[in-house]
C-alpha cells in the first residue's frame, strides 16, 4: 500500500497538533493546580488572622477552637520562633525552614507555614506567639487560639 506525501505531511501535522494540544493542556492543569493552593493559602490565611485578632481582644484566658480541613498533601504548622522544627515535618520542611531561620533579617520570624504538595508559603500574624511548634495534619488538626493578655498562642 501507497501513500501519498499529502497523506504523509498530514499525518506529521496531525501527530503535531495532538502532541502540541497535549503539553498546552498540561500546563494549562498545572497552573490551575498553584492557582488553587494559592487560593487555599490566602483563604486559610485570613482565617486564621481573623481568628487571632478576635481572641487578641477578648479578656485573658479567652480560646476558640480552630480546626482546618486539610488534605492529606497538606501540612500547617504554628512555629515558634525559637524553635521552629516538629517531628511532624518531612525533612524538606524541616530543611526549609532552617534556611528561613539562616536567612531571616528584617521584621518577625514567620509564626505560620503552610505546604500543599511542594509549593511551600509561610507568613507572620501580629499577635499570634505559639509557645510551642505545633503542625496540624489531616487526622490531627484541632488547636485552640488562647489569649496570653499580651499576645495570643496556640493550644493543642
Amino acid at each position: 500500500m501507497e501513500y501519498s506525501l499529502g497523506f504523509i505531511i498530514g499525518a506529521i501535522f496531525a501527530a503535531f497538533l495532538i502532541s502540541l494540544s497535549a503539553i498546552i493542556g498540561l500546563k494549562i492543569t498545572q497552573g490551575m493546580e498553584k492557582i488553587d493552593v494559592e487560593s487555599s493559602w490566602i483563604q486559610l490565611n485570613k482565617n486564621i488572622k481573623k481568628m487571632v485578632d478576635n481572641v487578641y481582644v477578648q479578656a485573658e484566658g479567652s480560646s476558640v477552637k480552630f480546626n482546618p480541613m486539610l488534605t492529606p498533601n497538606q501540612i500547617l504548622c504554628f512555629l515558634n520562633e525559637n524553635n521552629p522544627l516538629s517531628s511532624d515535618m518531612v525533612e524538606d520542611d524541616k530543611n526549609f525552614l532552617q534556611y528561613l531561620r539562616d536567612e531571616w533579617e528584617d521584621g518577625e520570624f514567620p509564626n505560620l507555614y503552610y505546604r500543599d504538595n511542594n509549593i511551600k508559603r509561610y507568613a507572620y500574624i501580629e499577635h499570634l506567639k505559639p509557645s510551642q511548634t505545633i503542625c496540624l495534619l489531616t487526622n490531627n488538626n484541632l488547636v485552640y487560639f488562647e489569649n496570653k493578655g499580651t499576645y495570643v498562642d496556640v493550644v493543642k
